[in-house]
């Protein structure tokens, strides 16, 4: 099979279906990346819908009037292209398509995980130089799409992070209307199953699409796929079992504490094995880890850091507890739900008196300190601890917001239990962004 036979298969030009599919609140601002003289990059894990991202562009570019044959389109875990993956391979497709499609005019290339290729950040500066071109990117690693971006696409590259959906989103996604009465705590009945299922499943847009009891092994091959294309094959680990052993471990306990040296007499390695593996896990988008908020770098590094799954609906296919510990997964599901912006950099603070879930820190300076309860507002004890550690947090640290994040509400509660300089949100409501 000839190279211009694989590109026939993914450009609209050789009869290809792209389906653009339903839009994610990030799809605007990728558009307006178009008119950007930059290379575009869409990181972020397998299935999150990185792809259909770059249909949706392809498909704005043409209803815009531009010409289907002006773009090529390449998906470079193609089996047809998997035994050359290499710059010369690069050559090959943009000299063929250029040769035989669209010889002359600005093209607009989009390159479907592009890391599989050796030496690939090497070409985009060369062509995005040289050649009348548009680069679209994207990529299933984040130290493959920062590292060599930085030190080859320093100025010259726009990133984007792609990961499940949102609340709001996955409303969206399950064509439930949004909720039109946010001043009660309670959400209607329709958006609490609507969540039930969100915290169960996750965000992944192809299971949020499907009303079926495959869900779980879907989730099941999405792991696997993750754990083998982008870990084992990519840092060509041997033992697959110790890798799989340390991410299942590190998804089931999402929002607790872990250090090497601890993991590695768990698991009968080294503590410089579990770092490797911990980073490499992190790069592929399978967990997050968080940091104590300290501005002592030494304290930060010394410190226990705080996992948390990436979606929490991986987490539940893979755990095989029959109590589910539903106070950890709300913190991991709020977590992710803050990480969404850039411009924050989130935390956990813990001193001898002070125990803080979440400290969101932007422009040297702690914005917001976040509590997270799955219940306890009608117990007494539990209540007063939660408040009592976002008030020590609010007098070390000035100018900040407190909020107290519940997931159910007892039906008798009041408000006047919690101090004025203290929110408090209904889970459902902070996820939707109110």
């Amino acid at each position: 099979m000839s190279v211009l036979d694989v590109l026939l298969r993914w450009n609209i030009w050789g009869g290809a279906k792209l389906d653009p599919g339903l839009k994610r609140d990030i799809t605007p601002n990728v558009l307006d990346a178009i008119s950007i003289d930059q290379t575009v990059v869409l990181t972020g894990p397998r299935r999150t819908g990185k792809s259909t991202i770059l249909y949706q562009v392809i498909d704005f570019l043409i209803k815009d009037g531009l010409e289907p044959k002006s773009i090529l389109h390449v998906n470079f875990e193609d089996p047809g292209l998997a035994l050359d993956l290499s710059v010369a391979l690069l050559d090959q497709i943009y000299d063929d398509y250029r040769a035989n499609i669209y010889p002359n005019g600005k093209a607009y290339l989009f390159f479907d995980e592009i890391q599989r290729v050796l030496d690939w950040e090497r070409w985009i500066r060369s062509r995005s130089e040289t050649e009348d071109v548009k680069i679209f990117i994207t990529g299933s690693s984040a130290q493959l799409m920062s590292r060599e971006l930085a030190t080859l696409l320093t100025g010259r590259h726009l990133s984007f992070t792609i990961l499940p959906l949102n609340f709001r989103e996955y409303l969206f996604f399950r064509n439930i209307e949004g909720p039109t009465n946010f001043y009660s705590y309670k959400a209607d009945p329709i958006i609490s199953n609507a969540l039930i299922d969100y915290l169960t499943y996750g965000g992944y847009p192809g299971i949020a699409l499907i009303d079926s009891s495959l869900k779980k092994q879907l989730l099941l091959q999405y792991f696997d796929d993750l754990l083998f294309k982008d870990v084992a094959l990519r840092h060509q680990i041997r033992d697959l079992t110790l890798l799989r052993n340390l991410a299942i471990h590190l998804l089931t306990n999402t929002a607790g504490f872990m250090n090497y040296t601890k993991l590695g007499n768990k698991l009968s390695a080294s503590a410089d094995v579990m770092q490797d593996y911990c980073m490499y896990l992190r790069e592929a988008y399978l967990i997050d880890l968080m940091r104590l908020f300290s501005l002592k770098v030494t304290e930060r590094i010394k410190n226990d850091q705080k996992i948390h799954a990436i979606d929490i609906g991986l987490r539940n296919a893979l755990s095989i507890s029959t109590s589910e510990d539903f106070g950890k997964n709300i913190e991991t599901v709020v977590h992710n739900n803050l990480r969404t912006d850039s411009l924050d950099n989130i935390y956990y603070y813990k001193d001898n008196k002070c125990d803080i879930d979440l400290l969101v820190h932007r422009n040297n300076q702690v914005t917001r300190l976040v509590q997270v309860m799955y219940q306890g507002l009608d117990d007494a004890g539990t209540l007063e601890r939660e408040i009592n550690a976002l008030q020590l947090g609010l007098k070390r640290f000035a100018g900040a917001a407190a909020e107290l994040v519940v997931c159910n509400f007892p039906s008798n509660w009041q408000k006047e239990s919690i101090p004025q300089n203290i929110k408090i949100t209904p889970l459902w409501k902070f996820l939707l962004g109110q």
